[in-house]
């Protein structure tokens, strides 16, 4: 497992998705990222891409994919995201990333909108505590 404390993050909720930013420092970027985002309702052209699924990317959407993640669990101080292999290839992240809350302004609000991702049929791999 790798670990990286939160520098920023942000959560928010639009039209058509909820989504979270995790600010971090890694070797790849300085200022890197991961968005997390779930769509309120996938249209039939997203469903039948099989898009279905949790949204995830780094800083570039050179670095994103649908389905790659297989947990995403929170607790009073970290955020923990599971990748599975595609995930892992698409991010260029280990199969498991924790992220410490360093008492970082937002970390509530962002568990608070993972707790409401969770509750859809695509965010199920969502646990929050």
């Amino acid at each position: 497992m790798v670990t990286f404390p939160i520098v920023e993050i942000m959560s928010g909720e639009e039209d058509a998705i909820f989504w979270v930013t995790l600010g971090f420092s890694s070797e790849l970027e300085t200022n890197d990222v991961l968005h997390i985002v779930c769509a309120k309702s996938p249209d039939l052209a997203t469903r039948e891409s099989g898009m279905e699924s949790i949204y995830l990317e780094r800083f570039d959407q050179a670095y994103s994919c649908y389905g790659g993640v297989t947990g995403i669990a929170t607790s009073s101080d970290a955020i923990t995201v599971t990748l599975n292999a595609h995930g892992q290839q698409a991010l260029n992240l280990p199969r498991c990333v924790r992220f410490i809350n360093q008492e970082t302004f937002g970390y509530s609000a962002a568990v608070s909108t993972l707790q409401t991702m969770s509750k859809f049929p695509w965010g199920k791999a969502i646990t929050t505590t």
